[in-house]
């Protein structure tokens, strides 16, 4: 990655205490996004965009645990952490617990 990667990672960080839902789900597509774009793999950009392109509110709504967009805002602060130092064995430790959390709360 590159300064110009870590701005618009860092400008797609949402704050849950403040921020609406349709404020922080474009955040959290945006935050993804960066990321996927800052690997400079095209595939892998193309290959995570359509996840963030569907819209999935309703769903998203109803079956959320209290406390679910803290914990994405403490996922996503902690993996930009782990990319300004360069550290990617942190940054891969943060992805695998965000996925397994978000696999986890989405388990039919």
């Amino acid at each position: 990655h590159d300064e110009d990667s870590l701005t618009e990672i860092r400008g797609a960080l949402f704050d849950p205490t403040v921020d609406d839902f349709d404020t922080m789900m474009a955040a959290h597509a945006a935050f993804h996004l960066a990321v996927a774009k800052a690997t400079a793999n095209p595939l892998f950009e193309l290959v995570g965009r359509p996840i963030y392109q569907v819209s999935y509110r309703e769903e998203v709504i109803e079956d959320l645990p209290p406390g679910y967009w803290a914990q994405i805002d403490a996922d996503h602060r902690l993996l930009t952490d782990c990319l300004v130092r360069r550290d990617a064995e942190g940054a891969t430790r943060a992805a695998a617990l965000h996925l397994d959390y978000v696999a986890e709360i989405t388990r039919a």
